[in-house]
């Protein structure tokens, strides 16, 4: 996972409060040494995600190069 990759939130990754996000598309803004990525979802940016769970619970959809 890289800075400049934009990948897709599965459609049934989330539940409860956060089920808006399922099927979002983002974008990883930057990927931090302790695995903690920040994305860029619906004009927001959403900081400290763990890279685990992005990659379980989304899919590339395109990779910088």
């Amino acid at each position: 996972m890289k800075p400049g990759e934009l990948r897709r939130f599965q459609d049934d990754a989330f539940f409860g409060s956060e089920k808006h996000r399922n099927g979002q598309v983002f974008l990883v803004v930057s990927c931090e040494q302790r695995h903690l990525i920040d994305i860029l979802v619906d004009g927001d940016l959403d900081a400290g995600w763990s890279q685990q769970v992005i990659e379980d619970m989304s899919e590339v959809l395109s990779e910088s190069r």
